[in-house]
C-alpha cells in the first residue's frame, strides 16, 4: 500500500504549477530518458512538434529552474532538477493550499470532503492520515517544549 508520508518527505517542493501542457509533456520525456537533447525529444515525438518548438520549450523549462543543462558540443543536454514524484507533490501541495485559502473561513466542510474522498478511494488511507496527524502533533509538541 502507498503511504501518504512518502509524498511529504522533502522539506521543499518545486513550484511546478506554472507549467503548461506542452511543458509537462516534455518533462515526461526528460524523466523517461534521464538526459535529453532537443533531437532526442524530437525523435521521441516522431516529428509531431517542430524542432524549434521543442528547443524553445526546453529552454523555457531551464529558465524556470525546472531543468538543468550542460553543453555537449553544439547542443545542450537537459536533465530534470526534481523527480516525477516531487512534481506530483508540488501539484498536490499547491492544489491543497489553494483550497484552504479559498475556504479559510469554513475549512470543516473542505476537510470533511477530503476525508470522504480518502475513504472512498481506500479506507486504509484514513488510518495513514491519522498516523501522520499524530506524528505531526508529536513533532510540534516537542518543538514547543524545548
Amino acid at each position: 500500500m502507498f503511504l501518504m508520508s512518502q509524498w511529504f518527505k522533502t522539506a521543499t517542493t518545486p513550484d511546478v504549477t506554472n507549467l503548461g501542457f506542452l511543458e509537462r509533456e516534455l518533462m515526461e520525456h526528460v524523466w523517461k530518458l534521464d538526459e535529453v537533447s532537443v533531437t532526442d525529444v524530437h525523435d521521441q515525438l516522431a516529428g509531431r512538434l517542430a524542432y524549434t518548438t521543442i528547443m524553445t520549450t526546453l529552454d523555457r523549462l531551464f529558465k524556470k529552474g525546472v531543468l538543468q543543462r550542460r553543453k555537449q558540443g553544439r547542443a545542450f543536454i537537459y536533465s530534470a532538477r526534481f523527480s516525477r514524484e516531487q512534481f506530483k507533490q508540488g501539484m498536490v501541495k499547491k492544489a491543497l493550499s489553494y483550497l484552504l485559502e479559498e475556504h479559510n473561513k469554513e475549512t470543516a466542510p473542505l476537510m470533511a470532503y477530503l476525508v470522504e474522498t480518502f475513504k472512498e478511494h481506500d479506507a486504509r488511507l484514513l488510518d495513514e492520515l491519522e498516523r501522520l496527524i499524530q506524528q505531526s502533533r508529536e513533532r510540534n509538541g516537542r518543538k514547543t517544549e524545548k
